[in-house]
C-alpha cells in the first residue's frame, strides 16, 4: 500500500516545465562538453589540471543533474497523466493552467536582477556585484530571512572570490573593494 502511494506521489509530482526544463540543461551541457574539445591542453609538462577539466567538470555534472531531472518528470510528458487521486479519495486536475510551476512575476525579478549583475560585474568587480546579486535573489525567494540572505550572499560571494583567486589562481574584476581584499 505504501508503495502505491508513494509511486502515486511521484506522479503527481512531475511537471511538464521541469522535464523541458531537465532537457535545455541536458543541451546545455552537451554544448559546454562539446566546446571543451577545442580547449588545448596545458602547455605545462606538469600541470595537475588543464584548461578544459573545469569546462568538463562542470558539463558532467550538468549533465547527470538533467538526466535526474528529466527521469523524475518525464512521465509529466505522458499523454495519460491528467488526474491524481488524494489520500481522501478524491481527484484532481494536475495539468491545467493553475499549476505552474514558477510565477511569472518572480521570474521577471530573477531576470531583470540577472541582467543587472552582467551589466555591473566588471565595474563594481566580482565580491560586490557577486553579494548584491544573491542578496537580491535570496530576498526575492526568502523574504522573510533577511539575516540569512546576508549571511549566505556575503560568505558565498567571498568563499567562491577566494577558491578562485587564491586556489585556482584566476584572476576576478576586483572593482573599488581591490585594495580591501
Amino acid at each position: 500500500m505504501s508503495a502505491q502511494v508513494d509511486d502515486e506521489h511521484k506522479s503527481s509530482a512531475a511537471k511538464p516545465e521541469d522535464a523541458i526544463c531537465a532537457v535545455v540543461v541536458l543541451g546545455l551541457a552537451t554544448l559546454i562538453l562539446v566546446g571543451a574539445l577545442g580547449i588545448p591542453d596545458s602547455s605545462y609538462s606538469n600541470a595537475v589540471l588543464s584548461p578544459r577539466d573545469f569546462p568538463w567538470l562542470i558539463g558532467v555534472l550538468l549533465a547527470i543533474a538533467g538526466a535526474v531531472m528529466l527521469l523524475r518528470n518525464v512521465s509529466a510528458l505522458l499523454p495519460n497523466r491528467t488526474r491524481s487521486t488524494k489520500a481522501d479519495g478524491a481527484t484532481e486536475d494536475v495539468s491545467g493552467p493553475g499549476n505552474t510551476a514558477q510565477n511569472p512575476r518572480t521570474l521577471g525579478i530573477l531576470l531583470a536582477l540577472l541582467l543587472g549583475y552582467i551589466l555591473v560585474f566588471v565595474w563594481l568587480g566580482y565580491v560586490l556585484s557577486t553579494f548584491l546579486f544573491l542578496l537580491g535573489a535570496t530576498m526575492v525567494l526568502a523574504p522573510r530571512k533577511p539575516v540569512r540572505n546576508v549571511i549566505f550572499a556575503a560568505g558565498l560571494s567571498t568563499i567562491v572570490y577566494f577558491v578562485f583567486t587564491v586556489g585556482l589562481n584566476v584572476l576576478l574584476p576586483p572593482g573599488p573593494l581591490g585594495g580591501l581584499i
